[in-house]
């Protein structure tokens, strides 16, 4: 598990782990290459990350691990000004979101099955396109179509 957050608290940097400013994600790839037995857990917000990029990250680690990439999810208690908000949304409107933000991840995830994925040179398809089933979601706080 490798907990993060979206700022910089000098208070608490040089004794907290969590507060290295090391994107977890990233981080979790590197172990990922390294170990074969662990479970890698990211800690993602989804107050200020777009579902799409968390989707297509994590479905990677995933991946790229052989199924052993989990997500923390979470809402935030801070960093809104690292992402040109003014304040932070409060917890009923952050988590009302990160309800449909984590619905819209698994349609992202399932959209686009690791079947899906061929990359054959010798045949030139990169993707069999009849296992993909893009989203089109439009909803309360997020609005995707991939």
């Amino acid at each position: 598990f490798r907990p993060d957050v979206s700022s910089l608290p000098l208070d608490v940097l040089e004794t907290g782990s969590g507060f290295a400013s090391l994107d977890p994600t990233v981080l979790l790839a590197a172990v990922a290459r390294e170990t074969s037995r662990i479970g890698l857990v990211s800690t993602v917000s989804t107050t200020f990350y777009p579902p799409y990029v968390v989707a297509r990250q994590l479905q990677s680690l995933h991946w790229h691990s052989n199924g052993r990439a989990g997500w923390n999810i979470v809402t935030a208690l801070q960093g809104h000004e690292n992402f040109g908000m003014d304040a932070m949304p409060d917890a009923e409107q952050r988590y009302a979101r990160a309800a449909e933000f984590t619905r819209l991840v698994h349609d992202l995830w399932d959209s686009f099955p690791r079947e899906a994925l061929l990359v054959d040179r010798e045949s030139g398809r990169y993707a069999d396109v009849s296992r993909v089933h893009p989203v089109d979601h439009d909803g309360e706080f997020l609005k995707v179509k991939g």
